[in-house]
This record gives structure tokens, sequence and C-alpha cells, in this order.
């Protein structure tokens, strides 16, 4: 099965997160941008900021995906070239990006929303229900069939609960 983009929740609840990581990246790339003169102020500040990101796993998906771009609006403007004159055209950058994919999410990725994991979830109980029903009468009344009922149904319930394979 191909990969399939995670396009989770309505285009206001992805868009959210996506403006309120911003302004935390105009200010990483700021603070990324003054110290990398200096060595140890630089490599001091990826410490922090490594550390710091690294547990913002914590919080869930949503602030464990942003982590590593976090990371990056700090690590990358630390890098030589020293730059200092060029802080206005990096964050002018970054502000243009982030607005541009919010506004690219909003307008013209839509469609219909998948369903909801509870409502994945809620089929496949009933799907494997349903088929042990199913089977455990057909051990209570022997009647010379032994076969078991079809299990397609709960097999492809089970498969879209994957946490693997995220809904289109």
């Amino acid at each position: 099965m191909p990969a399939r983009p995670a396009r989770l929740g309505a285009a206001r609840e992805r868009t959210v997160p996506l403006l309120a990581a911003l302004p935390v990246g105009l200010l990483l790339v700021t603070a990324g941008t003054l110290p990398a003169a200096h060595s140890w102020g630089a490599a001091l500040g990826m410490f922090v900021v490594t550390f710091v990101t690294s547990y913002l796993g914590v919080g869930g998906p949503a602030t464990g995906g942003l982590a590593t771009s976090f990371q990056l609006y700090y690590l990358l403007p630390c890098f030589p070239p020293y730059a200092p004159e060029s802080l206005g055209q990096r964050l002018g950058g970054l502000a243009v990006g982030m607005l541009t994919a919010a506004l690219v999410d909003r307008l013209l990725w839509q469609g219909p929303l998948p369903p909801p994991y509870r409502v994945l979830l809620a089929d496949a109980v009933d799907a494997t229900a349903e088929y042990c029903t199913a089977l455990a009468r057909r051990i209570a009344e022997p009647s010379g069939d032994t076969a078991a009922p079809p299990h397609d149904r709960v097999s492809q319930t089970l498969f879209t609960t994957r946490l693997s394979s995220p809904p289109d």
C-alpha cells in the first residue's frame, strides 16, 4: 500500500499549530543568528535548545512534530557564514514560508475529512464482536460445518485502525 500524507483534522485544527509556532520560530532564528559569532555561545545554545526540544515529544504528536522544526530554526542560523545582517531576510523568509503553508493548507487542500480514529476503532470492535459471536454459535451448535465464518470485514476494519497507515 503506498504511503499517504497525514491530513488529520479540519483545516483550522491543522493551521492553528502552524501559526502558533511562527513566533517561536522567529525567536529561535533570532537566537540562533546572534550568538553564531562566538563558537562557545553557539554550542551552549545548541545544547540548551536540543535538550528542550527533545522533551517536546512528551506533549504528544503535535508538539513532537514541531520539535524538529524548532531545533532546526535555532541550529541552521548558527552555522557559518556568520551573517547577522541577513537576520531580517531570514525572519521574512520564515514568516512568508509559514504563512504560505497555512494559506495553501486552508485554501487548496480541501476535501472530505477522514473519519475520526474513535469511529474506525468502534467499527473494528463491532466487526470483531460479530465475528466472535458467529464463531461461538458455530462452536456451540455443531452442524457438521467446521469452517470458520469469513473474517474479511474484521481484517479490513482492523487494518484501518493501524497507526502506521494514517487516513487520507
